[in-house]
This record gives C-alpha cells, sequence and structure tokens, in this order.
C-alpha cells in the first residue's frame, strides 16, 4: 500500500540521516591533515591570481575541489554565513581545522595584500610536524612584512608593522625607523609603537 512505502521511504532517510550525522559527528571525520591544507591553499591561491573568481566564489570552487568532506563543510560553512572576508575571523570559529599560526599568515597575507603569496609558499611549506609551524610562518610572513613597509599604500605599511611586531623582528628596526616620518600619522604611531615593543627606544 502507498502509506506503507512512503513509511519505508521516510524511515530510509531517517536512517541514513542517522548515519551520516554519526560519521560527521566522529573524531576521525574532523580531522584535516597538513596535506588537506597545504591542497586547499594551493586551490585558493590559484583562484586568486587567475582575477577571474570574487572571493566568495573563489572560496565555493575550492570547496568543490576539496576532498575532505570535514573541511569542505567548513568552508560551505564560512560561506553561507555569509561573513567569508576577513578570511581569518571566520577560520577562527573552526580551530580543529585552522590553526592559530595558518590564521596569522592569512591575516597577515591578506592585511598586507599579499594573499596569493601566502597561500602559495603555505601550499609548498606547511609542515607535517606541528612544532615547526611558527618556524614556517615567519619564513613566510617577516620578508613579505619587510617588503610591505614601501608599499604605497598605508594600510599595507600598518599592517606589515603590526606582523613584524607579533614576530619580534628586532632585526627589522632600522626598515621601521623611517615610517616615524610616514606621510600617514596612523602608520607613524604604528611604528613608534612597534619600535617600543620590539625594545627600541629613541635617544
Amino acid at each position: 500500500m502507498l502509506w506503507r512505502k512512503v513509511m519505508l521511504v521516510g524511515v530510509t532517510l531517517l536512517v541514513i540521516g542517522a548515519l551520516l550525522y554519526f560519521i560527521m559527528t566522529r573524531p576521525f571525520a574532523r580531522q584535516v591533515s597538513p596535506e588537506d591544507l597545504r591542497q586547499f591553499s594551493g586551490q585558493l591561491a590559484s583562484l586568486i591570481v587567475s582575477n577571474r573568481y570574487s572571493f566568495a566564489d573563489c572560496l565555493r570552487l575550492t570547496a568543490q575541489k576539496t576532498p575532505n568532506p570535514y573541511l569542505r563543510g567548513v568552508i560551505l560553512a564560512i560561506l553561507s554565513s555569509g561573513k567569508p572576508s576577513p578570511l581569518c575571523k571566520a577560520m577562527e570559529r573552526y580551530p580543529e581545522v585552522f590553526s592559530e599560526e595558518y590564521v596569522f599568515a592569512i591575516r597577515y597575507g591578506f592585511g598586507m595584500a599579499r594573499a596569493d603569496t601566502v597561500l602559495k609558499q603555505l601550499a609548498e611549506q606547511w609542515p607535517d610536524d606541528p612544532s615547526k609551524r611558527w618556524e614556517v610562518v615567519r619564513r613566510i610572513i617577516k620578508p613579505l612584512a619587510l617588503e610591505s613597509l614601501n608599499d604605497p599604500v598605508w594600510v599595507t605599511r600598518l599592517n606589515g608593522l603590526k606582523a613584524l611586531a607579533e614576530l619580534d623582528g628586532k632585526g627589522a628596526i632600522p626598515h621601521i625607523m623611517p615610517l616615524l616620518n610616514d606621510p600617514n600619522p596612523r602608520v607613524q604611531a604604528e611604528a613608534k609603537k612597534t619600535l617600543e615593543q620590539l625594545g627600541y627606544t629613541r635617544p
């Protein structure tokens, strides 16, 4: 009878839904490997560099190419939240996927207008060993931060200073000094603050 078929379909769908929920909430299903993040970084970088898509579309296309179902779900969740930008803030909601070090690299990659470069380098260098994450991030971000101090856009210079302060870039002090006379007062103030954080006091 029709009602029995309807009931059978309903029960089947319920069982499938329960199984999917069980699988996706199991710890092993939530694991995202370093290789997953390297692939994610590389795919997103290549789409950004193409200049063919909006940032939201870049994320959507990256999700479609992501084989890890949990990571794909996280990317889609970031998109569906309606707040995919700034990306670092959205990533902070998923610390089991995006570590503090990875989020730091993304924050300053976008903040210094060098997201494609940072993502490409993360795709090549993101380590399997968690203890080496900061080492890799410093190696990627510090030279870009130094380069950004000469950028014509003041916000980029500002974020370069902030990155150097967080990375304890004492060797960058000679490069920071000229920004005490930057034409933008916010950059001037940030340069002074950064120098103080790095332990430099003006004579």
